[in-house]
Order: structure tokens, then C-alpha cells, then sequence
């Protein structure tokens, strides 16, 4: 039923609701899939290390494709993911995989086999209420602490609202100066693509 329904891309809106609403997801820090996660990452990282090209340059593996977390044509995923929809960023879950909140994102990316992945394996968290919040820098320091402390080794902040993102896309003249970080660079958030501009408000949302 599920192979069936990946090839008509969810047809089936109940079966798409349930399976992004599945607990367990990679991003929930539950510990069969943060275990599944981490021998998928040894296994990709020793894979590439293992194969050095032909004229002896070693190739490093890496989480992060610049770009296509938002470009890539991908069909349907099992985790209730449509054709065309957005893949995750870096070592990050799927927009539909961020179901326990902050911590267990963080968590879940960390026990990943980070010390294989030379090329990186960056994190990207949205904070929607920070413009409004008090004590962000002391947050911010106890999300970094705790990350990097359960081995994660990069991670990235977008303090702003979904909300203001979209004034900023309505009335770009007046949000000339708002940068966010997207896809591996800051930018100005206004001068973005609108596909790239839609990830970033999504995310946004999502808290990813």
C-alpha cells in the first residue's frame, strides 16, 4: 500500500496525514531511528572514504549539497514527503520530521558519524519567536552548549518570524537590510528567489 501510494505521491490524504504525524521520526530523538541514523551515516562515510578514485585523490563525503535542499526533483518519501517537496538541510530532518521540538532535533542530528563527513554536516535552526523573546543570547548559548557537547559540529541560527519574512517578500523596499542565513551563505532575504524565499518561510514555521 505504501509502494502504491509513493507512486500515485499520496493520493491517499489520509495515509499522507498519518505518515507525517508518525511518531519516531528521525528529528524526535527517538532511539531506533537516532541508532538507524547513525549506522546510515558510518555506512555512507566509510562507503566514500573507502573508494579513492582512480588517480589516487581522495574523495570526502559530505551531509550538504548546496542548493539542492531547496532545487533537488525528488519523488515521494515514506515519511510523508510529496514529489517536489523540499528534502532536509545538511544533517537536519525533514520538514516533517520535527515533531519533538528543538532539543530532540538537536539530539538526533548529533549522534550522527560527524567525524567521517569532512565536507560538513551543518544544522540550520529557526527560532520564530526570537525577535519578540527575552534572554535569546542565553537560549542560544545553552542550544549550542548542549549540541556540541552530544557531538554535533555545526550548527546555524535564523532569529526572525515567518510573519516578517512575508512582509519582507510583500514590501521588499522596506526589508532591504534583513539577512538570514539559507543554504550554506546569508543573504538578503529580499533579493532571495521566490522558491528559495518560500524554504526559508516554511522552515521558518517548522522551526527547521
Amino acid at each position: 500500500a505504501l509502494t502504491r501510494a509513493l507512486r500515485d505521491d499520496f493520493r491517499d490524504i489520509r495515509l499522507l496525514e498519518r505518515c507525517r504525524r508518525l511518531a519516531g521520526k528521525y528529528g524526535s530523538d527517538a532511539a531506533g531511528t537516532a541508532s538507524l541514523a547513525r549506522d546510515c551515516s558510518g555506512f555512507l562515510g566509510r562507503l566514500v572514504l573507502g573508494h579513492p578514485l582512480s588517480n589516487g585523490v581522495q574523495p570526502y563525503p559530505g551531509l550538504f549539497l548546496f542548493g539542492n535542499d531547496i532545487m533537488l526533483s525528488c519523488p515521494a518519501t515514506p515519511d510523508g514527503r510529496r514529489d517536489g517537496e523540499r528534502v532536509s538541510y545538511g544533517c537536519g530532518p525533514g520538514v516533517h520530521g520535527c515533531l519533538g521540538g528543538t532539543t530532540a532535533t538537536l539530539m538526533s542530528s548529533a549522534v550522527l558519524h560527524h567525524e567521517l563527513f569532512a565536507c560538513g554536516n551543518p544544522l540550520l535552526l529557526s527560532l520564530p519567536e526570537a525577535s519578540a523573546a527575552t534572554g535569546l543570547s542565553d537560549r542560544i548559548q545553552a542550544l549550542l552548549d548542549a549540541y556540541f557537547a552530544a557531538g554535533g559540529p555545526q550548527l546555524h541560527f535564523n532569529t526572525v518570524t515567518a510573519e516578517t519574512l512575508r512582509q519582507a517578500r510583500k514590501d521588499p523596499a522596506a526589508h532591504r537590510g534583513l539577512l538570514v542565513w539559507i543554504s550554506g551563505y546569508s543573504a538578503r532575504f529580499a533579493e532571495l528567489p521566490e522558491r528559495w524565499q518560500d524554504a526559508l518561510i516554511e522552515r521558518t514555521e517548522r522551526g527547521l
